[in-house]
């Protein structure tokens, strides 16, 4: 096996399934976060970028993942397809009803939430990826662990509070 092709598969075996996930959670279809993960992957073989250390690597794969996926959100085509949402095949495991919920918020805050607590990014590292500021970051995780209880308590109707 050449330098190349190890360095590839090395690429996927770290990044492949991050990347597929941010791309769902960005999409919220399976078919668009695949051709995000071909496309970041492309994109990597194409430009061959030096990275500074691993944490540089990792940044520059979600940097160019979320970028991807903004940009095929923002697309026509996108935005013109019909809703086959009812069509979708069942997820293999059911997410649970908070990441569901985490999932429902507008995506500045599922974002922010997501990387957080889910991908176990620091604010730092968040405020990276996504091109904000720290302080920004933060305030968009307070306002998202708000907003996000604020429509778990509206959920669950008055039976029991959360805290």
């Amino acid at each position: 096996m050449d330098q190349r092709q190890t360095a590839c598969d090395r690429i996927v075996a770290c990044y492949a399934d991050m990347l597929f996930r941010i791309a769902v959670h960005y999409l919220k279809v399976r078919e668009d976060a695949e051709d995000v993960v071909h496309d970041v992957l492309l994109r990597w073989l194409e430009k061959a970028p030096a990275f500074r250390d691993a944490e540089h690597e990792k940044a520059w794969f979600i940097r160019v993942a979320v970028n991807l996926c903004k940009d095929r959100r923002k697309s026509a085509f996108f935005t013109r397809r019909a809703d086959w949402d009812h069509c979708a095949e069942p997820a293999a495991e059911p997410a649970s009803p908070l990441l569901q919920e985490v999932l429902s918020l507008p995506p500045q805050y599922s974002t922010v939430l997501y990387l957080y607590y889910y991908e176990g990014y620091s604010i730092r590292e968040i405020a990276q990826m996504t091109g904000k500021g720290e302080r920004a970051v933060q305030s968009q995780l307070h306002r998202a662990r708000r907003k996000l209880k604020s429509e778990m308590e509206e959920d669950d109707c008055g039976h029991g509070k959360v805290s």
